[in-house]
């Protein structure tokens, strides 16, 4: 990924490469995101390669078909308590993906081929270690 200008990014598809469905131009030389794209991770969408952006000045996360830059799924993060969402990063694990909500001090896990949020952690959340299916602190 390359940045452009404000809001736009670029991805390069290799040559020797088919996209997997037809798209009308080859390379996707450059693709209009939201406000402030501060990350890029890739996954895969029935098995054809993604590209996900958090647009942390729209509070959405974009999930964008490659190479040809068609907008896949849109994840909205809208406001809470007057804070802004901001989403910031974004990390991928399979078909779901962890994203940064730094304005509300949260992460987000969503099924990003979904366009679907799964579940939220805030601070005040308790969170159980699991460590080989036993809860941490405790003996079998």
């Amino acid at each position: 990924m390359k940045a452009l200008a404000p809001g736009l990014v670029a991805v390069l598809a290799c040559a020797c490469c088919e996209p997997a469905r037809p798209c009308a131009q080859r390379f996707a030389a450059s693709m209009p995101v939201g406000t402030v794209p501060n990350d890029v991770a890739f996954g895969e969408c029935d098995g054809a390669p993604v590209a996900l952006v958090p647009a942390s000045g729209d509070g959405r996360l974009d999930v964008f078909e490659l190479p040809c830059g068609e907008l896949r799924a849109s994840l909205p993060f809208p406001p809470e308590g007057g804070r802004a969402a901001t989403p910031w990063a974004v990390a991928v694990d399979g078909d779901r993906a962890w994203v940064t909500l730094q304005g509300q001090h949260a992460v987000a896990l969503v099924d990003y081929c979904a366009g679907a949020l799964v579940a939220e952690l805030r601070p005040d959340d308790v969170i159980e270690l699991v460590l080989n299916g036993v809860p941490a602190g405790r003996e079998e």
